[in-house]
């Protein structure tokens, strides 16, 4: 696979669009070119069922290089390791507790959470069936693009156009009271403040659910029959919140005390 010579011009780096189990080679170029005429280059790929090739690299049509860097994992857990937020696509409504906007409002939260230094991801899903619901747990929020009610299939490279475009439209919007320079200053400082004050990552809240399990589990509090449903309810809670950093080791804390007891 080729790649431009030059270096990639990131204009969203808090940015990383995430691809779930894509089927089609050619949907990746796809998006890959999508991305790139709207500034975005961090591309994910979770365990696509097949990896890009020369169709994808034609598809992409000149962001090539957007497909050379991308990062190829196996799970979502790890994809999102490193965001704070973390935002998914849907076209169909789903009907969970965890909200659900129209691009124009959930973009613009997104932009306001990358303005204050969060790493966020924008999460698609496969082709066909789109993200599962234990994926959505991962996902403080969902946008739905409101397609037409009698042909509502959206190509996974257009929905990606669409959040991609709406996301430069309204970052545009904020530049002349703030310079890409000084976005990067506010990554920059966030990075350096205080790991107890930013909001927890997706790993780390992984960490606190498996902490919850065990200790639950041990307590006889989770059963076969309720494990699943309970761990959702917990997950869809936390999200709702975004803890910090801080509250989920308070919560990490209170449960080892509570193990501890459990063992006395």
């Amino acid at each position: 696979m080729t790649h431009n010579a030059r270096a990639m011009s990131n204009d969203h780096p808090l940015v990383k669009i995430v691809l779930v189990e894509t089927s089609h080679p050619g949907n990746i170029g796809s998006a890959a070119r999508a991305m790139k005429t709207m500034g975005f280059t961090e591309l994910v790929l979770v365990a696509p069922v097949n990896s890009p090739d020369a169709v994808a690299t034609s598809m992409a049509a000149g962001a090539d290089d957007v497909l050379f860097h991308a990062k190829t994992v196996m799970t979502l857990a790890e994809a999102l390791a490193d965001c704070h937020l973390v935002v998914g696509s849907t076209a169909r409504p789903r009907g969970f507790s965890v909200p659900e906007y129209a691009p124009q409002e959930g973009i613009a939260k997104v932009v306001e959470g990358v303005q204050t230094g969060l790493k966020t991801a924008l999460v698609f899903g496969r082709e066909r069936t789109g993200l599962t619901n234990a994926e959505i747990d991962f996902c403080h929020h969902l946008i739905r693009i409101p397609s037409h009610a009698e042909y509502s299939s959206l190509n996974l490279s257009q929905a990606v156009q669409v959040l991609s475009y709406e996301y430069r439209m309204q970052w545009l919007a904020t530049l002349p009271e703030q310079s890409l320079h000084q976005l990067t200053a506010t990554a920059t400082q966030q990075e350096s403040a205080k790991a107890i004050e930013r909001p927890a990552t997706s790993a780390e809240l992984d960490s606190l659910y498996a902490h919850w399990q065990q200790c639950f589990t041990e307590s006889g509090f989770l059963q076969d029959d309720n494990h699943e449903r309970l761990m959702r309810f917990i997950k869809v809670m936390m999200n709702r919140s975004h803890p910090s950093l801080q509250e989920v080791n308070i919560l990490r804390g209170m449960l080892s005390s509570v193990c501890r007891y459990q063992a006395e």
